[in-house]
């Protein structure tokens, strides 16, 4: 009897709990993506989309979200899509409560910048491309040049991207790398006056120890502009060029270089322009000495006026006194 009824209750039980999932089942049929989160991982760099960004991105994609029913939307849909985006690296969407989409990005992170026929973009350590915008600026090493293919490009390029942002020396000395072949990658220092070819990308560690020697021994002693390229393409040698031209003088301030105050009265003047100028300065000598005599003749005019003003005062008031004694 009592296993009859143990039995009856696990029997119970189960019904319950298919009934539960049953109706939770048809709850979820009929839920609808209430809220969307957005979480970019290493948005603490530089910050290529926004969060309100990655919604527009998805909408111009025709994926609307908020009010949609969960079971129509496809996560993976949703991360196939935003790999595509130039700006994001990695994406991945899961649905939460039925009621929340949760989508985790993170931004590229370029290691370089290309210059090239087909324009200015930077590349990630996937080979991933993002077209340059002017209002980002990544700090990464630059080259110049076509990449010839996907071999070169992650046989070499990106290697020596990867190593020279690696070292904070190397990344303040280096301040493009130009590419001419595979076999000739030139780096372009941050020091002036020559410019130092590496071969290819193998065996780095090598090459800009070669390139460290060089400067800590030969050039002190040679002169920095002694050389205008240098090599280190060669295993266990360093092949330097000498310039073609003589190196450029840096001036030096002396003050004997300044030029004398010219002194006029010695100064030589084309005689054509010499009577021109006596001629003018004749005729505005001749002009002000007129402008004097019509000044000084208004100014005798007013003082002959004031006189004959003041005696006819005084003729006025001597007739007045002597029409007073009459009376």
């Amino acid at each position: 009897m009592k296993k009859f009824f143990r039995y009856s209750f696990l029997v119970i039980l189960l019904g319950l709990l298919s009934s539960a999932i049953v109706w939770a089942n048809i709850e979820a049929r009929y839920e609808v993506c209430k809220r969307v989160d957005i979480n970019i991982l290493n948005a603490d760099s530089t910050q290529f989309l926004t969060k309100e960004g990655i919604l527009k991105e998805l909408e111009n994609a025709g994926i609307n979200l908020k009010g949609r029913l969960t079971r129509a939307i496809s996560t993976d849909s949703i991360e196939k899509v935003l790999d595509r985006f130039d700006y994001l690296e990695d994406a991945e969407c899961v649905i939460i409560n039925n009621s929340i989409v949760s989508i985790r990005v993170q931004q590229i992170i370029p290691i370089m910048r290309v210059y090239n026929n087909a324009g200015n973009f930077y590349i990630n350590k996937d080979g991933k491309k993002m077209k340059a915008d002017a209002r980002y600026h990544v700090d990464v090493p630059i080259v110049i040049g076509e990449i010839a293919d996907s071999a070169m490009l992650y046989g070499s390029i990106i290697p020596l991207a990867q190593y020279i942002r690696s070292d904070d020396a190397i990344m303040q000395y280096v301040t493009a790398v130009e590419i001419k072949d595979p076999n000739n990658i030139f780096i372009v220092p941050n020091i002036r006056g020559h410019i130092v070819n590496i071969g290819d990308a193998t065996n780095l560690p090598s090459r800009f120890a070669k390139i460290k020697k060089m400067y800590s021994e030969v050039m002190p002693v040679k002169g920095w502009w002694a050389y205008d390229t240098i090599s280190v393409k060669w295993n266990y040698q360093i092949v330097a060029t000498r310039r073609a031209k003589d190196a450029p003088k840096e001036w030096v301030y002396d003050e004997k270089d300044e030029e004398a105050t010219p002194d006029i009265e010695t100064m030589s003047i084309d005689p054509a322009l010499a009577k021109v100028s006596e001629a003018s300065i004749k005729e505005k000598k001749t002009q002000s000495k007129g402008e004097e005599v019509d000044k000084k003749d208004k100014k005798d005019k007013k003082d002959k006026k004031s006189k004959a003003e003041e005696k006819t005062s005084k003729a006025f008031k001597n007739k007045d006194s002597k029409a007073k004694v009459k009376v």
